[in-house]
């Protein structure tokens, strides 16, 4: 391998893992069970409301609103999800993976947190 491959595979493995373990603290939410479909990646501290705008500093992904059917979430993170926004219905608080949120929260996510340690 020359010198300019060496370099486009390491960059490409950054861009891909990240760098630090900080750069690879997330949470995946995936659309359809067994991790299929389109996924939502939410980074350290992000914090996804899945409703319109409110313009109070979340981050808004109204296209999500109730389609979380999977999840995966690195090791030191934590995923918090509701069935409504602002914290109201169920609250669920996992961490690890999960092929199939279950028949009975399958689809009704409307907010989650991903909260990772350092």
């Amino acid at each position: 391998m020359n010198g300019k491959s060496s370099l486009a595979s390491a960059l490409l493995m950054a861009a891909t893992f990240g760098t630090t373990a900080s750069a690879q603290a997330k949470c995946l939410l995936y659309e359809h069970r067994d991790f299929a479909g389109e996924v939502l990646v939410l980074r350290d501290n992000e914090h996804a409301k899945m409703v319109d705008n409110r313009g109070d500093g979340y981050y808004y992904r109204p296209d999500w609103n109730d389609r979380i059917s999977s999840y995966k979430v690195s090791a030191n993170c934590t995923l918090y999800m509701w069935e409504h926004v602002d914290g109201k219905g169920w609250k669920l608080t996992r961490t690890g993976q999960l092929g199939y949120i279950s028949d009975r929260r399958n689809d009704e996510v409307s907010e989650a947190l991903c909260a990772c340690s350092r």
